[in-house]
């Protein structure tokens, strides 16, 4: 194989480390926000009542948008260890000022999703 190939390989191979890291990063938000909702007594959150993963157009009125947030916001800020690692207060506030609006306004749970990985992409 030429070295163009293995250079083609190495970033497909890289392309699916990152996918996986992202799904098992949302794995982990999931379950974050269950056992966060379920600690401070909201139940179970929309996002995850709203229907099966494999149906991603699952719709998400505005109520169940807005305590998603609530839910995913106080439990990055109270859980979370190192927020303002690699990142200032005022650019996390910023990111979650954005996921707050990004977030409410999500009528899908593909929306959502979206919201929240932009949100945890900010973390790093």
């Amino acid at each position: 194989m030429n070295r163009r190939g293995q250079g083609k390989q190495q970033g497909v191979h890289q392309g699916l480390q990152a996918w996986r890291a992202l799904s098992r990063a949302w794995s982990h938000v999931g379950r974050l926000l269950a056992a966060v909702a379920l600690a401070v007594g909201a139940g179970q959150p929309a996002i995850l009542q709203a229907a099966d993963p494999a149906l991603p157009g699952a719709t998400l009125t505005a109520e169940q948008a807005a305590r998603d947030v609530r839910v995913l916001q106080r439990a990055l800020k109270t859980l979370h260890p190192a927020l303002t690692k690699y990142r200032t207060p005022k650019e996390m506030e910023t990111a979650f000022a954005w996921f707050e609006a990004r977030g409410q306004a999500a009528r899908t749970v593909t929306e959502m999703y979206l919201a929240a990985t932009e949100l945890a992409a900010a973390i790093r």
